[in-house]
């Protein structure tokens, strides 16, 4: 079975054995690149993606991977610490280079695009986007992933991650227990602290205002009892 689990073991067990020794990967085994990545997407279990942005964006697909580092941005930080972790293949959910289909036409001038991409080649990095094949795995990857973090599985409706009755609690409470989840993040409110809450939709990352207006305007609506 296709799983969530085996994408994660993949990239957990890649990522602390090469990055020990440097050299070798699962069980002893070295792999390109491209073979890291085909093997990611072939256990999504999702069919092939038309005009998909999940492409190698920089590097040589058939670099011996060292070590992965995955992320949510390919930042100039993210790779530097990368490269002295001695990892050269970079897992990254958003783009590389500031819009969705990666177009540099618009950089070739510009001083930051210029050395970001020069660090890439002469450290030899490989950069992975896996955006389109973890948000077509059921239930969503990444939303899976923040649920899990989050601790809420059991209080999902009918299975949707992205609505959830919680044990109730006021604002004030949830944005502790968030701080705690997730200390190093600031959080911007808009509320009134003390009102008491249960019903939670949750859409992290950048959906879009469309899917975020919708969200806003179903939830008054919500007329369900709490499971069991």
């Amino acid at each position: 079975m296709k799983t969530l689990s085996f994408i994660s073991s993949l990239i957990i067990i890649s990522s602390c054995t090469v990055s020990l020794n440097g050299q070798k990967s699962l069980n002893g085994k070295t792999f390109t690149a491209n073979q890291v990545v085909t093997a990611i997407i072939e256990n999504t279990g999702s069919a092939a993606i038309p005009n998909s942005v999940d492409i190698i964006k920089e590097g040589d697909p058939e670099t011996q991977v060292k070590g992965i580092v995955t992320c949510m941005f390919a930042t100039m930080d993210v790779m530097k610490q990368a490269v002295a972790k001695n990892c050269n293949l970079i897992i990254v959910h958003e783009p590389l280079y500031y819009n969705h289909t990666d177009e540099t036409k618009q950089f070739q001038n510009d001083p930051v695009f210029s050395e970001k991409r020069h660090y890439i080649t002469d450290h030899k990095l490989v950069i992975w986007r896996f955006h389109d094949y973890i948000h077509s795995m059921k239930p969503d990857g990444i939303l899976s992933g923040m649920v899990i973090k989050l601790g809420w599985k059991d209080y999902a409706l009918n299975g949707h991650y992205d609505q959830y009755i919680l044990p109730e609690t006021t604002l004030k409470e949830l944005l502790k227990s968030l701080k705690k989840i997730f200390p190093e993040n600031a959080f911007y409110v808009v509320g009134n602290p003390e009102m008491k809450l249960s019903k939670v939709r949750l859409a992290p990352g950048a959906p879009g205002s469309a899917y975020n207006i919708k969200l806003y305007l179903k939830s008054p609506a919500w007329n369900f009892a709490p499971p069991g």
